[in-house]
């Protein structure tokens, strides 16, 4: 285990990569054996542990307060069934085409184990800066995985690139209703002119306000800063144009993902990740990293240092990668569209299935409650229309009022209900890597091999108090210059 490296951390996640050359990790497999996950000889190295940080503070304190105000902790067990029953009927395999999905297997780690991958992690951490030493985020070993590395083939030299999609859903595809609601939440004192902030929040999407959010930030830290200082300008990027499948948009996304990559693309080599740019220059830096990745490895593609079209030829390869898998960007967009309950209305909805529980199972316990709820999702897969908000694609302000709410719909229904939302909010936050081929173009192979990742687990019913929050806060950004 002493042998386990970080290889890369997202918000939640963290993954460690093996720098041993034996095919064994001491990782005990799913059924606690502690024999090493090469037992059908598959090499160690070809393989990532990935394990969960500790909540963030926010999510924690949210949780805490739900546990004094719920009397006796039932809205905890409730989500616990919940999400129990959610995920016993979930896998990734249900909407995508497995040659996307890398391949897991679920892993249990003893208490020694993880305290030596904490103390990896802190000292990656300090090298790095991500955190600083005193707030470095535990790990957890609940939920523990290793993922098939994708990068692992051809001795690990194959380079790869990452993109995080985002969503490209304007708030308008929740209702008009609810975007009002939200922005009545959001700004104490209601903006004498409700109706042109709505116009200007409906076809807004929740990363164009997140880059309102950063940019805010940043002016604050930087009040002397220019107005277009490259530390403090949001980024151009609009998933819209990726999901699109023309090449020219594609290509714009592609420029954009370039000059401002933050989380949402990475350059792998050597299975390690290549710091890229935020600089002013960064377009022009990350194209010739980018390219220089991709000309060590393929025979007689050489980018040279100077070419003035090194940015073209950069982001025409991001293009053709992302085109040559537009079907599985395609999917993901679908999926992110599985839902149109606006956040609000899924609290009300799972506060209606466990009032529901709590009606019918008064003494349940975690095992009762899951039971309870198992009989109901039996009947969810013949419920067709739950992940669909009757009113959401309606936009007329005088609108006739729904005459019954969705928290009335059958059990079923709302189970089915939850189950999109959370299919949905998964989508959202998946990434996609790119193995490049090394028979690209000469052999007319498609560009690179694509997975998709970040879909396993399904994202967390817990996590619903803190997306009404998340999105009320960006809601009061909608007039952010």
């Amino acid at each position: 285990m002493e042998k386990w490296r970080v290889r890369v951390q997202g918000g939640f996640h963290v993954l460690f990569e093996d720098t041993s050359t034996g095919t064994g990790t001491g990782t005990g497999t799913g059924t606690g054996t502690g024999t090493g996950i090469a037992d059908d000889d598959v090499c160690a190295s070809s393989w990532l542990l990935r394990l969960c940080k500790q909540e963030p503070d926010a999510i924690s304190a949210a949780r805490e307060s739900l546990l004094r105000d719920a009397k006796d902790g039932r809205r905890e067990m409730g989500m616990r069934a919940v999400q129990a029953v959610l995920e016993e009927a979930y896998s990734p395999l249900s909407w995508v085409d497995a040659v996307y999905v890398p391949q897991t297997r679920h892993v249990v780690l003893s208490g020694l184990d993880l305290d030596t991958l904490q103390l990896a992690y802190e000292q990656f951490c300090a090298h790095t800066g991500f955190h600083h030493a005193a707030a470095v985020p535990r790990l957890v070993a609940r939920g523990a995985m290793l993922v098939q590395d994708v990068f692992a083939s051809a001795g690990g030299n194959v380079p790869g690139v990452e993109i995080k999609p985002k969503c490209p859903i304007p708030y308008s595809y929740y209702g008009r209703e609810a975007a009002r609601m939200r922005l009545q939440r959001a700004f104490a004192d209601a903006p004498d002119d409700v109706e042109g902030v709505l116009s200007t929040y409906l076809p807004a999407t929740h990363h164009e306000l997140k880059q309102h959010e950063k940019h805010a930030k940043q002016r604050a830290k930087c009040k002397d800063a220019p107005r277009h200082d490259h530390q403090s300008a949001a980024s151009w990027y609009h998933p819209a144009d990726l999901y699109s499948g023309e090449r020219e948009r594609v290509e714009h996304a592609a420029r954009a993902l370039l000059a401002h990559p933050q989380n949402n693309l990475r350059v792998f080599y050597r299975r390690h990740i290549v710091a890229l740019s935020s600089g002013q220059d960064a377009l022009a830096e990350n194209s010739r990293i980018l390219l220089e990745c991709f000309s060590t490895h393929e025979q007689g593609m050489q980018y040279g240092h100077g070419q003035p079209d090194m940015v073209a030829l950069a982001q025409a390869r991001l293009a053709e990668m992302v085109c040559a898998h537009a079907k599985l960007f395609h999917t993901i967009l679908e999926l992110q569209k599985a839902s149109s309950h606006s956040v609000e209305c899924i609290v009300d909805i799972f506060d209606s299935v466990l009032n529901d529980l709590m009606a019918r199972r008064p003494d349940a316990d975690d095992a009762a409650a899951v039971s309870f709820l198992q009989q109901a999702m039996c009947h969810a897969d013949n419920v067709s229309d739950a992940g669909r908000c009757p009113f959401a694609s309606e936009t007329s302000s005088s609108r006739a009022e729904p005459t019954a709410s969705c928290s009335s719909q059958s059990l079923a229904w709302r189970l089915a209900a939850l189950r999109a939302f959370l299919l949905s909010r998964t989508a959202m936050d998946c990434s996609v890597l790119f193995s490049i081929c090394s028979d690209h173009p000469e052999r007319g192979a498609a560009p690179a091999r694509a997975f998709v990742v970040d879909v396993e687990p399904l994202k967390s019913i817990r996590k619903i108090d803190h997306y009404v929050a998340h999105e009320t806060r960006l809601a009061r950004h909608v007039l952010t210059p």
